[in-house]
């Protein structure tokens, strides 16, 4: 009987010792990231990302929402295709621009998940919500919220951690402050309630807004991630950088790592020339933050028709309070030995431009404005900054500089606008020296920014989409978007 007792005490203590190793508390790892969306195909960090998950092989990656600019056959298969290069298992956050015409026939053809579900791993719990899912947007409906009460009450008391997913923050920190589920404060706030019945051990994901932030409200800790190659809607300093997350999880303890992708490579990069090219420097300074402005792979006609500018990747515009009918645009930029080249296509429901001269900026037209050296560090124009405009104007077609080696006057140099039905379409051919003081090679950075002003009523503009900040309201070159030339992709 005493050595039963024994034998009982000795079974016990090493089950004791052993517990750490259980399920429950077994170490695992998950990427979070989101808002890839672009026109065609996803953007190119989002490959970077997933390859770097291909060399990092997490449990999963959950991508928060946006995954392209609309939600279209064609560039779902695109990004289904880069996902997939990760070569682990994901699951998708559906995002404002996975909505549209028919939109959850094709979510469910294409994806075959429920718009909302929960799943869990290794004794973590984890749940994907739809803020889309009803009739409003920006709102966790009834059912919906009703589900996650549910979920939570029967699996949230007995896991280790509860990470929820969203698109939108419930405490948006940008320009979508009032255009998230803050939307409906209400809501919102019976939301974030539900969540803090579960302590520190819930942590909220969501994007939506392209920067990083991590805050605690009340308790509730809300991290948005949104860099995965959407236009950055702030500066390096305040988030506004490319980026994914790469969360480390046992049982109650989680570490969540900051990562910019291009940080990691595989061990074949130094011995391999093929890696070394899918590597490729322009590729990765793109993921850092600077644009690369691929050299020009075959001539272009200058006559407002962007049908030739084959191999060119445009950078979509667009503003969440305004529709892309009313105003969005396409930029196309390229170079060669002698010209800077753009093309800008406008969506517009009308265009008007009354206006001469020096003054087209007071109505629809482009601002392209140029930091050559690349040097800016606080307001206003120097000696190398440059500013120029086109315009479809009353008086026909003005292409105007404000500052520039010719200027100030009216431009000379190839150019054309075209407007066909909401549609108008700028184009231009700008010598290299007009822009640069030195001779522009591969490699050579520069800042610049490109404003599409528009003005449906030729009283006053009414709103605009822009690349980054620095022209309207005031000059500031500090605030242009980052580019290099690069060679062409052929």
């Amino acid at each position: 009987m005493k050595r039963c007792s024994i034998l009982s005490l000795a079974i016990l203590l090493v089950c004791m010792i052993f517990a750490p190793l259980s399920a429950a508390a077994e170490r695992f790892s998950f990427m979070v990231t989101g808002d890839s969306r672009s026109s065609g195909r996803p953007s190119p960090v989002l490959d970077s990302i997933m390859h770097e998950a291909a060399l990092l092989q997490p449990d999963f990656v959950v991508h928060t929402g946006d995954w392209m600019d609309a939600p279209d056959e064609a560039g779902w298969r695109n990004f289904l295709t880069v996902m997939k290069s990760g070569k682990v298992p994901y699951h998708l956050v559906i995002g404002n621009h996975e909505t549209g015409k028919d939109w959850k026939d094709l979510y469910g053809r294409m994806i075959g998940k429920p718009l909302y579900y929960s799943f869990s791993h290794k004794g973590t719990l984890f749940i994907i919500l739809c803020c889309y899912a009803g009739e409003k947007s920006s709102l966790i409906d009834s059912a919906q919220f009703q589900w996650l009460t549910e979920q939570l009450q029967r699996k949230g008391k007995t896991a280790g951690r509860i990470f929820v997913f969203a698109h939108e923050p419930l405490y948006p920190v940008g320009p979508h402050i009032g255009s998230s589920l803050d939307k409906y404060p209400g809501e919102r706030d019976k939301l974030a309630g539900l969540f803090r019945r579960y302590g520190n051990k819930l942590i909220f994901f969501c994007s939506h807004e392209h920067l990083y932030s991590k805050k605690t409200v009340d308790g509730l800790t809300q991290i948005i991630s949104a860099g995965a190659g959407a236009p950055l809607y702030a500066s390096p300093e305040k988030g506004g950088f490319y980026h994914y997350l790469y969360v480390t999880v046992s049982g109650s303890i989680c570490d969540i790592a900051l990562i910019k992708p291009g940080s990691i490579f595989g061990d074949e990069l130094l011995s391999d020339p093929a890696y070394q090219r899918r590597v490729s420097r322009e590729r990765r300074e793109a993921a850092w933050g600077v644009i690369p402005v691929a050299e020009l792979p075959g001539p272009v006609r200058i006559d407002g028709d962007l049908s030739d500018w084959k191999g060119i990747v445009p950078l979509h515009l667009e503003k969440d309070d305004l529709s892309p009918e009313d105003l969005a645009a396409d930029v196309y930029l390229s170079w060669d030995k002698d010209n800077f080249y753009f093309g800008v296509e406008v969506t517009d429901d009308a265009h008007v431009n009354g206006r001469k001269g020096a003054d087209i900026w007071n109505g629809d037209c482009i601002q392209i404005a140029f930091d050559a050296l690349g040097n800016a560090g606080k307001a206003g124009y120097d000696s190398d900054d440059r500013e120029f405009g086109l315009a479809l104007a009353a008086a026909g077609q003005v292409f105007y500089c404000w500052k520039g080696t010719s200027g100030p006057g009216a431009m000379t140099f190839p150019a054309a606008v075209i407007r066909k039905g909401n549609r108008t379409c700028y184009e231009a051919a700008m010598p290299l020296q007009e822009i640069f003081p030195v001779r522009p090679a591969a490699g050579l950075r520069f800042g610049l920014n490109l404003a599409v002003l528009d003005d449906d009523t030729g009283t006053c503009l009414e709103g605009r989409v822009e690349l980054s900040g620095g022209i309207v309201g005031g000059k500031d070159p500090s605030l242009f978007r980052k580019f290099m030339f690069a060679e062409s992709a052929k």
